[in-house]
């Protein structure tokens, strides 16, 4: 088995191309990770994470090209789905790249910047659960920022991750193009705000409560009306506080959210079901130029709510921005600004 999977390490770095440069002269970093045979990179429900791995494989391969300064190393291994993990590092010239991932979904980036290099320091985090964290800059210049997901990221902060995040991950995988799917996003999401095609809350609440029904027939009935609804009911059963429900609800909620796990690549249509609950995301939407735009996010946002809420999409600049500081912070959703210190030590 060991020589076997040498073998195939050697055929598969015969088989590699050198690191290439940009039209611009620059090394770019993912050449090991765009032609990796034993798994692929997917964001599923906007985390990152590694699927269709071939199980019982370990292997380590290298590809160097000295007189550019370029060194790339790629280890993986996966005993089963869920333990596989990825080791990557990459350097050259301008930058240092090393990539993570534990558990499949595990994943921790850093990109450090070398010599005269303009690129910023990059750090992001996802753990197996819980929010994300994306940390750009170093000292007095860092800033952090948070989300559930990727997609929920690329959303409230589109100029942050369009210049340090997206050409990260896209050196990953040459056909993912992120910018633009997180657009199709937001259109997705407004035409479904606007044709009033996002999940009915109170019918969803009242079907949760009959998963705990004392008649059997009730509870089953709840649960194949969730089912019939598809991937957006997964979006609001996400945010149902677990000990406001008893045993039997907690149960099936886990069997209905499992039944809608998915492990291929994220589609626009998809995320934007999905995230149609999400407040994040309508607080995001909240600052957008169009005024169109942000009156369709307001009243998704109340409708979620079941409120008003008290935003103007017709005042002007300083005033909205103040609405929303003002809505983030009665919602517990601030965005945290690191100051300082990277690891974190100070905040403001």
């Amino acid at each position: 088995m060991f020589r076997r999977s040498l073998l195939i390490a050697l055929l598969a770095l015969v088989l590699l191309p050198a690191p290439r440069a940009s039209a611009q002269g620059t090394s770019r970093p993912g050449n090991l990770l765009v032609r990796m045979p034993w798994g692929r990179l997917e964001i599923v429900l906007g985390r990152l994470r590694l699927t269709r791995c071939r199980l019982g494989h370990e292997s380590q391969i290298s590809a160097n090209v000295p007189e550019r300064r370029i060194e790339e190393t790629l280890a993986f291994s996966a005993k089963t789905a869920e333990s596989a993990r990825l080791r990557y590092e990459y350097s050259d010239a301008q930058q240092q790249l090393r990539v993570e991932i534990d558990q499949a979904a595990q994943v921790a980036v850093h990109r450090l910047p070398r010599g005269e290099s303009r690129l910023a320091l990059v750090r992001l985090q996802q753990p197996l659960r819980g929010p994300l964290t994306l940390v750009v800059g170093d000292g007095q210049n860092a800033r952090e920022f948070t989300a559930d997901g990727l997609w929920q990221l690329m959303l409230a902060e589109p100029d942050v991750c369009r210049e340090h995040l997206n050409p990260i991950l896209q050196s990953w995988r040459s056909d993912w193009m992120l910018e633009e799917h997180s657009q199709q996003i937001e259109q997705a999401l407004l035409l479904l705000a606007r044709s009033q095609r996002a999940s009915d809350r109170a019918k969803l609440s009242a079907l949760v409560e009959q998963l705990g029904d004392p008649q059997f027939s009730r509870r089953q009935g709840a649960d194949r009306q969730l089912r019939e609804m598809g991937q957006p009911v997964v979006s609001f059963l996400d945010r149902l506080d677990e000990r406001t429900l008893n045993a039997e609800q907690r149960s099936r909620i886990r069997q209905i959210k499992q039944a809608f796990r998915v492990d291929d690549g994220d589609t626009p249509e998809r995320v934007a079901s999905w995230l149609s609950e999400d407040r994040s995301v309508w607080l995001s939407l909240l600052e957008r130029k169009s005024e169109a735009t942000r009156t369709t996010a307001a009243k998704q946002l109340g409708t979620i709510l079941g409120q008003t809420v008290a935003f103007d999409p017709a005042a002007d600049d300083t005033e909205r921005h103040q609405q929303v500081l003002r809505l983030r912070a009665d919602l517990g959703l601030e965005r945290p600004v690191l100051v300082g210190d990277a690891g974190g030590n100070r905040r403001r």
